[in-house]
């Protein structure tokens, strides 16, 4: 019988020695947090550039990223979400990239203008993305942020 009760103890022992934290619920937290988030975007603006707005469900942009459709909804509550971060993400990469020169206001004015018809020419998917996906979306939070990245396009 003493050999039962000294094996009880000793695995309390083991146990008290190697008590880990529990973890909270929900999706582990990281530093960046948008690894999943930036794979999901730049799935959705590849698939964008071929394919008009209502032929690619967000099924389709999470199987291109190689996640599960879930995390899509995790990151996006919506579809309209989803398109308006892709806008934001072509309009920032190509901001970023086609600053205008330190020049007199004729030579900005002449590198805005080619600037813009650069951008059409390149990213053709984004006068559809923000016409056929996102002027007529049912959320006024969404048309009125498709508003603010026009005007933001032009100026």
């Amino acid at each position: 019988m003493t050999r039962k009760a000294s094996a009880p103890a000793a695995r309390k022992k083991t146990s008290s020695a190697t008590t880990r934290q529990k973890r909270s619920r929900g999706r582990p937290g990281s530093p960046r947090n948008t690894v999943g988030r930036d794979a999901i975007i730049a799935a959705a603006s590849g698939l964008l550039e071929n394919l008009p707005p209502h032929k690619v469900p967000t099924v389709l942009i999470a199987r291109k990223a190689g996640v599960d459709p879930a995390l899509v909804r995790y990151y996006f509550s919506n579809r309209e979400e989803l398109l308006i971060a892709v806008i934001e993400h072509i309009l920032g990469t190509w901001i970023a990239q086609h600053q205008l020169p330190d020049a007199p206001p004729a030579q900005q004015l002449s590198a805005h203008i080619s600037g813009m018809l650069e951008f059409s020419r390149r990213v053709r998917s984004m006068q559809r993305l923000m016409i056929d996906g996102c002027a007529e979306a049912k959320s006024s939070a969404v048309r009125a942020r498709v508003r603010e990245l026009t005007v933001a396009a032009v100026h």
